[in-house]
């Protein structure tokens, strides 16, 4: 009143009955006649007005919780001025700050490029009267990892109907899309190879023929490996394993990612190329295919050789029956081995089934039983123990067995791990290195055991080796952690006491993917258990 102008104040009064009722009191100052000062105020009622805007406040309050709590993203599209508010989740998510226009959405380079147009779809529909759409889409964090994320979108519309506003949630389904996607790899795809298994191979293959047009040629490819039972039954079952999946590899390699490669039988495999030129391209990728065979073993220092026998069939429009090409593939792989035969072309210019010593390209094809290591186990056994006895000290004549055997076996490393007495972490403790290879014992001291590429335990099975012939099957933790390392292939086995994990001995290849034969691996473990034992004895004795 001092002040001398008009005020307002709100206050609350108590109204008969005992009622509080809020009131907006208007008040101005004013002067008559004889200049004596009054004031006129004016009362309103503003009661059910401060219920609207306390009743707004609460639902903006849960509207803020459920931004805050919630672990989707809340976005909101004002459509009139182009404006977009997304809720802190975002970058807690992504790691950057969103883009704040539709405009720019639309152009977002983070977002994956096949899923553009899903997001240009949902402005689109938005923005010109669709109520609800709902679109599934990749969407790149900071490092540019993808995100799998739900979109879920719904317009506010005016009273002409006119939309003006979208709300909408980003879930995350990131997870729920990997977790369908490995179930589908696993009911697609081979277990040791990762190629197309039998039933999804044909299917690719007959999806293909269907959609072949007069003047289109395609070419189907059945490869079997020559006398794979001696590979078994001479190196083993893992080796065997290891052998398929590297001809995985190099069959893979040869064809483009178009064209449908899988594993149909043990040692057979099916491949079809649609799209090709001329059947000269055909024959021209199974000559590749056998000389890839060729240099598998020779790649891993064995002497033999491993060969394999290709039938090819041409499909054309005419010609597309998936049944009748199998069969005519099939019947020209059995004409002859270490060779590819075409079916109706090149079948009277291939010998015969004979046996695998028969023809020049064959003798020598098959893999005979023989003794790689070249030493026996008892002869490792005694070598290692007249060296330990002859040696005056005990960190020398282990570094010395580690040289030796790393010698015999010509690996790039062999190796000591530690674990510390709490088990909570490993140390390199022993290290031999081949000739070329980097020394990795002064960077290899206290890791963290649950840090090491996971709780790295887990990496070894029941009998407690860990083998990986080619360190791209192992997990993304692996193969940062070993690849920086250098290592292409590793064999180590785990030093238990009472049970309990201590460390272990390992073998590391940095030059090939090596394939251990299953002696190899029968006298490294060997070997390994014994330096195992030894180390527990150390260990024990306080030494």
């Amino acid at each position: 009143m001092a002040a001398d102008s008009p005020f307002e104040l709100v206050y609350r009064v108590m109204a008969k009955g005992g009622t509080l009722v809020w009131v907006l009191d208007k008040t101005v100052s004013l002067v008559d006649g004889d200049g004596v000062r009054y004031y006129s105020s004016l009362l309103i009622d503003i009661t059910k007005i401060k219920e609207r805007e306390e009743k707004l406040l609460r639902s903006l309050e849960r509207y803020k919780i459920i931004i805050y709590q919630s672990n989707d993203i809340i976005f909101e599209w004002d459509i009139m001025s182009d404006e977009f508010f997304i809720s802190p989740n975002w970058y807690k998510k992504y790691d950057y700050q969103p883009a704040g226009s539709g405009v720019k959405i639309k152009e977002n380079p983070r977002v994956h490029p096949d899923d553009v147009q899903a997001v240009r779809r949902i402005l689109d529909a938005m923005s010109t009267g669709t109520a609800y759409m709902e679109e599934e889409l990749r969407i790149a964090d900071n490092l540019g990892n993808y995100h799998w994320g739900r979109v879920r979108a719904t317009a506010l519309f005016d009273e002409m109907g006119n939309p003006f506003r979208v709300i909408g949630v980003i879930m995350d389904i990131d997870s729920d899309k990997r977790q369908t996607y490995e179930l589908r790899i696993k009911a697609e795809r081979d277990s040791l190879t990762k190629l197309y298994n039998k039933n999804t191979g044909r299917e690719q293959v007959e999806r293909h023929l269907q959609t072949m047009v007069p003047g289109d040629m395609g070419a189907m490819f059945i490869i079997d490996v020559d006398n794979f039972k001696h590979i078994n039954d001479s190196y083993g079952h893992m080796f065997g394993d290891a052998v398929l999946s590297k001809l995985e590899e190099n069959i893979s390699s040869i064809f483009r990612s178009s064209d449908v490669v899988s594993r149909i039988g043990g040692d057979e495999f099916m491949v079809f190329m649609p799209h090709i030129p001329n059947a000269a391209t055909a024959y021209s990728h199974a000559e590749q295919i056998l000389n890839a065979f060729g240099g598998i073993l020779h790649e891993n220092m064995y002497s033999r050789n491993l060969s394999c026998s290709i039938g090819v069939a041409i499909a054309t429009s005419e010609e597309n029956d998936f049944q009748s090409l199998f069969s005519h593939a099939y019947q020209a792989k059995r004409c002859g081995k270490n060779n590819y035969v075409a079916y109706g072309e090149r079948t009277d210019a291939v010998p015969q089934m004979e046996d695998s010593g028969a023809s020049s390209r064959t003798s020598g094809s098959s893999i005979e039983s023989e003794n790689q290591l070249g030493v026996n186990p008892s002869e490792m056994l005694r070598l290692t123990f007249d060296t330990l006895r002859e040696r005056g000290g005990f960190d020398s004549a282990l570094n010395l067995i580690l040289n030796i055997i790393g010698k015999m076996f010509n690996v790039s490393r062999a190796y000591i791990f530690e674990s510390t007495e709490d088990g909570l972490y490993v140390n390199n403790t022993y290290e031999w290195c081949n000739d070329g290879i980097e020394p990795q014992i002064p960077l290899l001291v206290n890791i963290p055991i649950l840090d090491f590429g996971g709780d790295y335990r887990k990496n070894f099975n029941e009998e407690g080796i860990f083998y990986c012939p080619n360190l791209e099957d192992c997990s993304e933790e692996l193969q940062e952690l070993l690849g920086a390392q250098g290592i292409l292939s590793t064999l180590q086995v785990s030093i238990t006491e009472e049970g309990k994990f201590k460390g272990f001995v390992g073998f590391d290849d940095c030059v090939i993917h090596r394939l251990w034969t299953q002696d190899q691996i029968n006298a490294l473990v060997f070997i390994a258990r014994l330096i195992s034992e030894i180390i527990c004895e150390r260990r024990g004795s306080g030494q």
